[in-house]
């Protein structure tokens, strides 16, 4: 690395530079450098810097990009998506318990409907009720879904009525048309200058 205290350094022994005695070897040592020594040092040292900044490296060192089949780890994904499927039914069936626990006369004497009496310790409910938790979100998916084909068979139905903006007739006669440009195209030649 370049440092700037090569600029206070006395020029060796016996090198001609510009600016300076105009002599060889001196006798009294090294002599001093003079303010142009110094600017020209400066100057020399400031542009060497700049080369180095512009310096590109000849070595590949950042490394190869892996496929694109190992950065996304599928099986994991896979996991995740399993366990977080296992840990909403898991939700569902304890909201389910925690559902029919408080449908139950509860310690408090809150009694929803007389027919229905509070198990005992170890005792299961006699029929669990499988609705599903998510059947109002499937409802409203489902009605946006027939929405929108209704949409598309009322735009499907009233396009049946209006004329298509293709002709097979105007196609056929304009490509016989392009056949004749060719053949024209083809016969001419160009005259002589």
């Amino acid at each position: 690395a370049i440092d700037d205290r090569a600029l206070d350094r006395p020029r060796e022994r016996g090198m001609r530079v510009k600016g300076g005695t105009g002599g060889g070897a001196s006798l009294h040592g090294p002599s001093l450098p003079t303010p142009y020594q110094r600017w020209e040092a400066k100057q020399n040292l400031d542009h060497l810097k700049t080369k180095i900044k512009k310096v590109n490296a000849s070595v590949d060192n950042k490394g190869t990009t892996p496929p694109k089949h190992l950065v996304v780890n599928a099986k994991k994904a896979q996991l995740e998506e399993d366990r977080l499927l296992e840990i909403e039914s898991r939700n569902k069936l304890l909201l389910h318990h925690l559902h029919k626990i408080a449908e139950r006369k509860g310690v408090e004497g809150y009694e929803k409907s007389p027919k229905k009496k509070s198990l005992l310790r170890g005792q299961a409910p006699d029929k669990p009720n499988t609705k599903s938790l998510n059947a109002i979100k499937r409802r409203e998916e489902t009605l946006r879904i027939e929405r929108e084909n209704a949409l598309i068979l009322k735009r499907i139905q009233s396009q049946n009525h209006k004329q298509s903006e293709f002709s097979v007739a105007r196609m056929e006669k304009e490509w016989k048309e392009t056949l004749e440009h060719r053949k024209y195209a083809s016969q001419w030649v160009k005259p002589p200058e």
